[in-house]
């Protein structure tokens, strides 16, 4: 149902801003670590989603909650949880 191409495209952000560097430039403005530093990441993950489904046309509550989850684990590095053997 999701399609990683938007994720991408949402990650990219507005302008070439993308959405780990504003995340990241807020929680050194905010000297944010934590959980801080996720509520963060995640109000600017919602913020750069519905801005870019609203644009595009196909924004949906549904499609609003799963886009933020996936952009939000991908700023956050969700690859690194990936235990090393």
């Amino acid at each position: 149902m999701f399609d990683p191409h938007v994720v991408e495209l949402i990650l990219a952000g507005v302008a070439g801003l993308t959405v780990v560097g504003v995340t990241e430039m807020l929680k050194r403005m905010f000297k944010a670590g934590g959980i801080w530093g996720y509520l963060i990441s995640l109000a600017a993950s919602a913020a750069f989603t519905a801005f870019y489904l609203a644009q595009a046309g196909i924004f949906t509550l549904i499609a609003f909650i799963g886009y933020t989850l996936f952009v939000f684990l991908a700023a956050n590095g969700i690859y690194k949880a990936v235990a090393k053997t």
